[in-house]
C-alpha cells in the first residue's frame, strides 16, 4: 500500500490520532454511538432547507420559536401537539405561571387541574 494513496492516508491519520479517538472508551457510560447528536442535526438541516420558503423574517422568527418549542418537548419525551394544544388552551394560566407550563413541568400542571376539578 502506498503511503500517499487515500488508504494510506486514512491509515496514518488512524495511527497518529489512535489516543484522542478512542478516548471516549476510558468513560464509564460513554455511548458508542453519538446517534442522538447527529439526529439532532437532521433535524436542524431539514429546518434549514424549508426556512428558505419564509415569506418575511417574522415569519421565519416565529417559525424559529415553535421549531425550539416543538425540539424542546421531543427531547423531554414529551408529544410537541399535546403540548402545544395545552399551551393553546390555557392561555391566561400560561401568562401568571409560565414555569408551570414548561415542556417538563405542564403534564404535573394539567393532573393537579384534573384532580382540582374532580373534587
Amino acid at each position: 500500500m502506498e503511503p500517499n494513496s487515500e488508504l494510506g492516508k486514512a491509515l496514518i491519520y488512524i495511527i497518529t490520532h489512535w489516543k484522542e479517538l478512542v478516548r471516549f472508551l476510558t468513560v464509564p457510560g460513554a455511548p458508542m454511538t453519538n446517534n442522538i447528536c447527529e439526529r439532532l442535526l437532521k433535524t436542524a438541516i431539514r429546518y434549514r432547507k424549508n426556512s428558505s420558503f419564509y415569506r418575511s423574517l417574522e415569519g421565519a422568527r416565529v417559525g424559529d420559536m415553535y421549531m425550539s418549542v416543538l425540539q424542546t418537548a421531543r427531547l423531554n419525551g414529551v408529544a410537541p401537539m399535546a403540548y402545544l394544544t395545552a399551551v393553546l388552551e390555557n392561555p391566561t394560566e400560561v401568562a401568571c405561571d409560565p414555569s408551570a407550563w414548561l415542556p417538563w413541568t405542564y403534564g404535573q400542571t394539567l393532573a393537579a387541574r384534573a384532580g382540582l376539578k374532580a373534587s
